[in-house]
C-alpha cells in the first residue's frame, strides 16, 4: 500500500466513524486508537482489552462458500410473535437505565422497532445503534448484529448500561404498563447478583392511538359561532392531520415531543384558498391550530392548549366516523 493510498484509507475511515480521533469504544470509559496497518483486532468490553492478529483469509471453495451462506440464513432468520412485535412497533424514548433516571431538555436515549423489515434502531445518549431484533415469545425480545458508531462523551455515563441492556443473542424478557395516556416498557433482563424485579431499561411512549378519527369543533377560544361545521381528523399513526375550516380544507403533520406528556403540536400547514362568509372564525381556528402544544383528553371530550396550558379549541368525537 503506497503512502498516498494510506492517507486516502485512513481520511476515509476517519470520516466513516464521525470524527478525527475516534476510538473503538465498548468498554466503560476505555478505548484505543485504531490503526487499519497494524493488522490487529481491537476488542474492548467490560474494561478489559485484548488484541488478537486478524487471520489470514481462507481461500474460497465451494464447501466453505456453502458453510457460509447456511451461517447467514441462519443469522438472518427472525422470530416474531406477532402480538408483542405489534405492541413494540414504533419508538420509545428510554427514561431510565436501571435505577439512573434520565432527564434531559433534548436528544433523550431512545429505541425504535420496525417491526415490517425486524430492524432496530437506537440511540445511547451519545452513539446511534441499529442492527436486528426477534420476538421469540409473547414476552421476550432478542437483538442480533449490532453496530454502533464510535463517539466519546463523558456526560452520558448511562450509556453503557443502555449498551449492556440491548447486548445481542441474549433473550430479554419485557413487560408493559399503561399509566393514562402512556405506555411503559420494561427490559427486565438482570444479573445474578441484581434483583430480579429491578429493569434493565425502563421507556416510554405517548398511548395517542385514542386521539385517531374524526373530531367536531366546538369552540375556538371560545367562540362557538360558526364551528357547525369545522371539524379535524387525527391519523395518528401515520402522524397527519386534516379538516375542514367550515370553508377551506386544511392538512398537515402531527408532532409528538417525546420529552413531554401529551404533547402535540401541528406543522407544514395547507390551506385551500376558497373565499369564506366567516373568515374571521377560520384565520382564528388556523391560528390556534399553530399553537397548539398539548391536550387534554377526557371521554369524548378533547381540549387543544398552548404551551402555558391555555385552551385554545374544545373538541368533541365525532360518532359518524367519517
Amino acid at each position: 500500500m503506497t503512502n498516498n493510498s494510506k492517507l486516502i484509507y485512513l481520511s476515509a475511515a476517519v470520516l466513516l466513524l464521525g470524527g478525527s480521533s475516534c476510538s473503538i469504544l465498548q468498554g466503560k470509559g476505555k478505548g484505543i486508537k485504531a490503526n487499519p496497518d497494524d493488522g490487529v483486532d481491537v476488542t474492548i468490553w467490560e474494561e478489559k482489552i485484548s488484541s488478537e492478529p486478524i487471520p489470514a483469509t481462507p481461500a474460497v471453495t465451494d464447501e466453505n462458500r456453502n458453510d457460509a451462506a447456511s451461517r447467514s440464513e441462519q443469522a438472518s432468520a427472525v422470530t416474531f410473535n406477532t402480538k408483542l412485535a405489534a405492541a413494540l412497533h414504533g419508538e420509545w424514548v428510554i427514561v431510565a437505565a436501571g435505577k439512573t433516571k434520565i432527564e434531559r431538555d433534548e436528544d433523550m436515549p431512545y429505541i425504535n422497532f420496525d417491526t415490517a423489515d425486524g430492524r432496530v434502531y437506537a440511540f445511547n445518549g451519545c452513539n446511534y445503534l441499529n442492527g436486528s431484533f426477534s420476538t421469540p415469545s409473547e414476552s421476550s425480545v432478542e437483538f442480533r448484529q449490532m453496530i454502533s458508531t464510535l463517539r466519546m462523551c463523558p456526560d452520558a455515563s448511562f450509556q453503557y448500561d443502555i449498551n449492556a441492556a440491548i447486548r445481542e443473542d441474549e433473550p430479554i424478557e419485557v413487560k408493559m404498563e399503561k399509566k393514562g395516556n402512556e405506555t411503559y416498557l420494561y427490559f427486565m433482563r438482570s444479573g445474578k447478583s441484581a434483583t430480579p424485579s429491578a429493569p434493565a431499561l425502563t421507556m416510554r411512549r405517548h398511548n395517542m392511538e385514542s386521539l385517531s378519527g374524526q373530531w367536531q369543533v366546538k369552540e375556538v377560544n371560545g367562540e362557538k359561532e360558526g364551528a357547525d361545521e369545522a371539524n379535524i381528523f387525527f391519523d395518528i399513526p401515520e402522524l397527519r392531520v386534516h379538516g375542514n375550516t367550515g370553508c377551506n380544507y386544511f392538512n398537515g403533520s402531527i408532532r409528538i415531543d417525546p420529552n413531554r406528556r401529551n404533547s402535540i403540536s401541528f406543522s407544514q400547514m395547507g390551506v385551500t384558498g376558497r373565499l369564506c362568509e366567516n373568515s374571521a372564525f377560520e384565520t382564528a381556528m388556523l391560528v390556534a391550530l399553530e399553537q397548539v402544544s398539548t391536550y387534554s383528553l377526557s371521554g369524548d371530550n378533547l381540549e387543544l392548549l398552548d404551551l402555558s396550558g391555555r385552551r385554545l379549541m374544545t373538541l368533541h368525537r365525532d360518532g359518524t366516523g367519517k
